[in-house]
């Protein structure tokens, strides 16, 4: 199923990568019930689907897992305490949190208090969500720092594979952290910093796309989700127009040279992450 998602980004037959394919993956996993995985195949297995089952689970309403489903989802010994797992595990608390959030906003049945009852725990994760953030960030100014160039072609390789890897990782959670900025404002904040913090996490996913350009298309496609997010962060339309300018590169490698970025899309996107 994940040679599936590629292969479908790749010879460009969805605007949306994941589309169909995921929400596929996690009606298996809810008739799966809850239960770990069986053995060493399983749990591996149960990690390649749960990052695309999540991201899905985010821009579409297709994905309705119930919030133990997403744990059962995220739950898994193959990563244990890392800081990957624990991206992943606070991802998982997300989509419900945001249908909530959106319901409250918008029914006329919902009380202020539940609307800040909803805006505690969106704070709570981004609290959860900083120690994550912030190792990311230290591990791959690490990794910049390192000699790559001197070491044996062996050690080169592995060098970028980590650095492939640890890219993705922090992409991902600077999006997931755009997402809480942005539902957080729009569930009433007091908070007078969260413009400028994803303005700044913006920059880092532009970045980072820079730096994976080596990778593509195979090792970037989450590049394009994440360009995205960083355009609903963006500070001014200068940098808006930056991202869209980037976000195009990497939409021609999947749905080749004719491909455009979609003004619907991102509106769509926008309305979604502002909880409307």
């Amino acid at each position: 199923m994940s040679v599936t998602y590629h292969l479908q980004a790749l010879t460009g037959v969805s605007e949306k990568p994941w589309a169909n394919h995921s929400a596929g993956a996690a009606q298996i996993l809810k008739s799966r019930g809850h239960t770990g995985p069986q053995d060493e195949f399983e749990s591996k297995l149960l990690l390649s689907l749960r990052g695309p089952v999540i991201v899905e689970g985010l821009i579409s309403p297709r994905v309705c897992l119930s919030q133990q489903e997403w744990q059962d989802l995220v739950l898994n010994a193959g990563d244990g305490d890392s800081i990957d797992g624990q991206m992943m595990r606070n991802m998982a608390r997300l989509p419900n949190l945001l249908n909530r959030g959106r319901d409250a906003l918008q029914l006329p049945q919902s009380s202020e208090s539940e609307v800040m009852h909803i805006l505690n725990e969106v704070e709570a994760l981004k609290e959860a969500s900083q120690p994550v953030l912030d190792a990311f960030r230290e591990r791959i100014q690490d990794h910049r720092q390192s000699t790559s160039c001197e070491h044996t072609p062996g050690l080169h390789r592995f060098w970028r594979v980590m650095h492939a890897h640890y890219a993705r990782s922090f992409a991902l959670q600077l999006a997931v952290d755009i997402i809480l900025n942005s539902s957080l404002t729009a569930l009433g904040s007091v908070k007078v910093d969260l413009a400028m913090e994803s303005s700044k996490m913006s920059e880092e996913i532009v970045q980072l796309a820079e730096e994976v350009k080596e990778y593509r298309p195979l090792g970037a496609l989450y590049m394009v989700i994440c360009l995205t997010l960083a355009w609903l962060g963006a500070g001014n339309e200068e940098s808006k127009s930056q991202i869209l300018d980037l976000l195009l590169e990497h939409q021609k490698d999947t749905n080749g040279a004719t491909s455009s970025v979609s003004a619907s899309g991102l509106d769509w996107i926008e309305k979604r992450f502002m909880l409307k």
